[in-house]
């Protein structure tokens, strides 16, 4: 019976102790006693505050409970929300409560709202999520996971008393994980979120890992939305406290990049899309995180460009530094406008225009241990900057090995429409100022890159065609070995005026030595250039003849200074191609070179001879010179602005200027002089030229701008005329000497030299040899190119005359008889005719000096006094024509009329002569005169001049006439026609009849006589 009731009660007792554990698991839980256990266990698991809203529970058939959890939230210390939930369910099983062991099923989150927060040193803070795994239990009394005792302690013997636990699958639904990076711009916070996650996490009860699969959208307001997946493993510490490994799989659709805009490079442009991507991470606690990477980009502009990226990432388990990485970049028409953010202000391309090639393989290990190599190719790209205007577009192909210590660049090339530059070598130490550098370059230089690059060559330089150039480059910048070769056989090439190089002659520039372009010369020494041309054509008058096939060397110490060149001891030589000497040689220094105002300092032999002379006076044909002599010079100053002075020896120089200036060789000269040389006028300030006797002083404009005679000043000082005379071909011929001065201004009119000056002579003699001669010629000659003019010349004449003369008039073109043209008048006031002269011109008539004079006169006197002589005389086509030269005088009284012919020194006049004669006996004595009587007797007594002949006392017997003389002289006036014809030297002199003349001559001569 007790064994029945017992029966009885006992299920009672079970069935109301089950339903009693019901109705606790049923309504203890929403017990605020519950609630607040439940949250300040959550509080010291996580350290941070935990608030939970309401816990319900509801049993379940399969003899699992769900515990409903709602409201949770995390919040840190500093109050922010770190994590919070909608609603938490945990579906435990029962059963296995009743030994000691919490067996839940799975974990669903729903609305999960997460914060995962990178600090400002870069770590990244733990976040609680919950994560399936299991653990065995801790022992009653035990303290929250911080102050759990240490390992050894926990290494005891397990008792039976531990309650295990496990948590199989945990599922995340419509959550939300927010990033926020303190990090990546100190003092402030980015923020990004991760919307829309649903994932699960499943344990794995053989190797306690949990699976993770996840899928989640990344938009950004405005923007596509992109969808993100995520599989594999997470490995929970045995305490469930953190996760000690992860294992994830990552892949995205098409993302846009604004999004990453501040953990993206400067040279990724933001228009470019992810077309895929897929990651892998490993990651370990206190280990290493190796990523694996492999992502796609493509722009959506008109010309798609393409990005490829792929490698392998080991970051520091918190992800604060970088252990090692391998990257490999592949890009396709990858435009450079994408790079114009990260490009430095100066770079010499167009930012907007070309597009990049390129593959580059990066190794990272340390700072010290780190390499990138790969190829660029840079097409269609267009310089600019420094570079502007040196090609339309070109291709840059590069392909290159940088490391921390050397770049290796094994290749890079320039192509235009053909390759025009390669460079190659090493650069030691590239990140620092004292790199060293190992390079060999070639390149195809074109002249007019020069201006661009903002080096002027010197005014009127040109050169037509490429040159190819081959370098070496050793060293450190600021003392740079240089090797350099150009070879200019090819080019044409020109510095107009003055030397033309034609394409084919051989030629060639080098430099090679010490560069110092960035500091001081110090006591290094400088690169030394040379230049060699052959076939050169030369010149110095612009439009001069060439003087042709000349070789020309050059060789300099070589200054290379930030857009000039300065030339140091610098040499030149020109010489013609089967000559040994030299016909010209600069040496000096050239500085500024390739500047705005380039100097020269220096000085120059110049062997003149015939050639070079022809040359030289190409432009002034009537100047001529032979022979040869050494020209030695000084330059300095600028091109444009040049100081010069010269010095040379005439005596082995033949010259001729014109008709008014000849130096024969032989006779001793020298010639100095300084000036200026500017804006292509050449000026004398101070020139000088001696010849024995004579010294010449001159100034002003040696040639114009336009390369022709300009205004020369010419100084004489107490000169002997003997010795000018020698000079000037025009009066060679002359017999004179004595002081001259004189100031003559020469300029070229109709490409002939004239002079214009005034000539004053301070005592000049004439003395011809025969003739008249002139003593002490005082007075002034004005020239006037071919023209000369004197208000007054005063001298003595000695010969046929004697007194004082004054000459006064102008005559033009002496220079050509033929045009010779003028006036000129001579004046007398007294003097005195040489009767033993006049004689000797008389004889020539046949006449007795009786005729004129009183014969006791010239007896008695061999002079003949006058008051005056006077005539005017004009010039007209080389004639020199008078038509009132007279003497007057109280025993003589003459004048003539006529012509000499210069060009023939002919000489065809008249001259009328009238005197006193005894009458009778003067012309008795004449035998010329009887024999004409004896004659022609019969013809004076049909004409009846005989009676008048007797009637004077002419034709009487000689005994008669001498009778009658005896007994008295009477003196009777008589007039004597003459005729004057023949060279003026020896003229025939006839009487002439006074009706053989023309009416108007007989008139002219009385009146003259009268």
């Amino acid at each position: 019976m007790r064994f029945k009731r017992l029966s009885v009660i006992i299920p009672v007792i079970a069935v109301i102790l089950i339903i009693t554990v019901l109705l606790a698991l049923r309504f203890l839980p929403e017990t605020e006693f519950i609630r607040s256990n439940v949250q300040d266990r959550l509080q010291k698991l996580t350290g941070q505050q935990v608030s939970v809203g309401s816990i319900t529970v509801s049993p379940s058939c399969s003899g699992a409970l769900c515990l409903y959890i709602k409201g949770i939230a995390v919040v840190s210390p500093q109050g922010k929300l770190l994590l919070a939930a909608d609603e938490l369910t945990l579906k435990p099983d029962i059963l296995p409560l009743f030994n000691k062991e919490i067996a839940i099923e799975s974990i669903s989150v729903h609305g999960l709202r997460a914060t995962v927060k990178r600090n400002p040193d870069g770590s990244v803070a733990a976040v609680f999520i919950p994560v399936p795994g299991s653990s065995e239990p801790e022992r009653a009394g035990d303290l929250p996971s911080q102050d759990r005792p240490r390992a050894q302690e926990r290494q005891q013997p397990e008792t039976d008393n531990r309650i295990k636990w496990s948590v199989d699958t945990v599922t995340l639904t419509n959550a939300r994980i927010d990033w926020v990076d303190q990090h990546i711009l100190p003092g402030q916070e980015m923020q990004a979120s991760l919307k829309n996650v649903n994932a699960s996490l499943t344990r794995n009860e053989t190797d306690r890992k949990v699976d993770v699969k996840m899928e989640a959208e990344f938009s950004l307001e405005g923007e596509k939305r992109s969808t993100l997946k995520c599989n594999g493993f997470l490995q929970p510490a045995p305490s469930m406290e953190s996760i000690e490994a992860a294992s994830l799989n990552i892949t995205t659709g098409s993302l846009n990049l604004r999004p990453f805009d501040l953990y993206l490079p400067p040279w990724l442009d933001r228009r470019l899309v992810v077309e895929h991507c897929a990651a892998s991470l490993n990651w370990v606690n206190n280990g290493k995180t190796d990523v694996k990477f492999k992502v796609a980009l493509k722009s959506e502009t008109k010309l798609p460009a393409q990005l490829k990226m792929h490698g392998d990432v080991v970051v520091s388990s918190d992800f604060s530094s970088l252990e090692s990485a391998a990257i490999t970049t592949e890009t396709d028409n990858f435009p450079m406008t994408f790079l114009s953010a990260s490009l430095p202000k100066d770079f010499p391309l167009d930012r907007e225009t070309g597009v990049i090639k390129a593959l580059v393989k990066s190794e990272w290990r340390n700072s010290r241990d780190w390499s990138v190599q790969g190829t660029v190719t840079l097409e269609d790209v267009v310089p600019s900057g420094v570079l502007k205007g040196l090609a339309e577009k070109s291709r840059i192909y590069t392909q290159a090995r940088l490391e921390p210590d050397t770049l290796q660049l094994e290749s890079l090339e320039i192509f235009e429409k053909e390759r025009i530059a390669s460079v190659r070598g090493t650069i030691a130490r590239p990140f620092v100022e004292d790199r060293n550098l190992e390079l060999q370059a070639q390149v195809l230089l074109r002249p007019e890159w020069s201006n661009k690059l903002g080096v002027h060559l010197p005014a009127g330089v040109a050169v037509k065609g490429t040159i190819p150039v081959s370098a070496t480059l050793r060293g450190r910048l600021e003392r740079l070995w240089v090797d350099m070769k150009a070879d200019l056989s090819g080019p044409e090439i020109e510095w107009l005026p003055y030397i033309e190089k034609p394409s084919g002659r051989k030629a060639s520039i080098s430099v090679k030595g010490n560069f110092l372009p960035l500091k001081p010369q110090m006591s290094v020494e400088p690169a030394i250039v040379n230049i060699g041309l052959t076939g050169v054509n030369l010149r110095i008058d612009p439009k001069g003849k060439w003087i042709p096939g000349k070789y020309v060397a050059f060789e300099s110490k070589f200054m290379l200074r930030p857009k000039r060149i300065d030339l140091k001891e610098a040499r030149l030589s020109v010489r013609g191609g089967h000559e040994t000497g030299d016909i010209l040689t600069f040496k000096g220094d050239l500085n500024e070179l390739g500047s705005p105002a380039p100097n020269v300092d220096g000085t120059i032999a110049l062997q003149l001879d015939t050639d070079v002379m022809a040359v030289l006076l190409a432009q002034n044909q009537d100047i001529t010179v032979k022979g040869s002599a050494p020209l030695k010079a000084r330059i300095s100053g600028s091109p444009s602005d040049l100081n010069w002075s010269v010095a040379m020896p005439l005596a082995n120089l033949d010259m001729t200027a014109g008709n008014w200036f000849r130096k024969p060789g032989g006779l001793a000269g020298n010639i100095r002089g300084s000036g200026k040389y500017s804006g292509g006028q050449l000026d004398i300030t101070a020139g000088q030229v001696t010849f024995p006797g004579v010294v010449l002083n001159a100034k002003g404009k040696a040639f114009d701008r336009k390369g022709d005679l300009g205004d020369i000043t010419l100084d004489v000082s107490k000169a002997d005329l003997k010795q000018l005379t020698k000079l000037i071909p025009a009066a060679t011929q002359l017999k004179v000497a004595g002081p001259v001065d004189a100031s003559i201004t020469l300029n070229k009119r109709a490409d002939k030299i004239v002079p214009h000056g005034k000539v004053r002579l301070n005592g000049v003699d004439y003395h011809p040899g025969s003739g008249l001669e002139l003593d002490r010629i005082k007075g002034e000659v004005d020239i006037h190119g071919t023209a000369l003019e004197t208000s007054e010349l005063s001298c003595s004449v000695r010969g046929t005359l004697e007194g004082p003369l004054k000459i006064k008039g102008a005559v033009r073109h002496v220079d050509s008889i033929p045009e010779l043209n003028g006036n000129f008048s001579v004046a007398m006031d007294s003097g005195k005719i040489r009767a033993d002269r006049l004689k000797g011109i008389l004889d020539k008539a046949n006449l007795a000096l009786n005729v004129l004079f009183n014969v006791q006169e010239v007896q008695q006197t061999r002079l003949l006094s006058f008051k005056s002589l006077s005539g005017d005389f004009r010039i007209r086509q080389g004639d020199v024509v008078t038509n009132n030269l007279c003497v007057k005088g109280s025993d003589i009284r003459a004048g003539a009329l006529g012509t000499l012919r210069l060009h023939s020194m002919n000489l065809d006049a008249f001259a009328g002569i009238q005197t006193y004669t005894a009458v009778g006996s003067a012309l008795n004595k004449i035998p010329a005169v009887n024999e004409a009587i004896k004659k022609h007797g019969d013809l004076l007594k049909i004409t009846g001049l005989d009676k008048e002949l007797k009637r004077l006392g002419i034709g009487e017997d000689s005994g008669e006439a001498k009778t009658q003389g005896d007994a008295g002289v009477k003196k009777t006036p008589v007039t004597l026609l003459l005729k004057i014809h023949g060279k003026a030297e020896q003229p025939d002199i006839v009487p002439v009849l006074e009706n053989t003349l023309s009416k108007e001559t007989v008139t002219n001569l009385k009146s003259l006589i009268n």
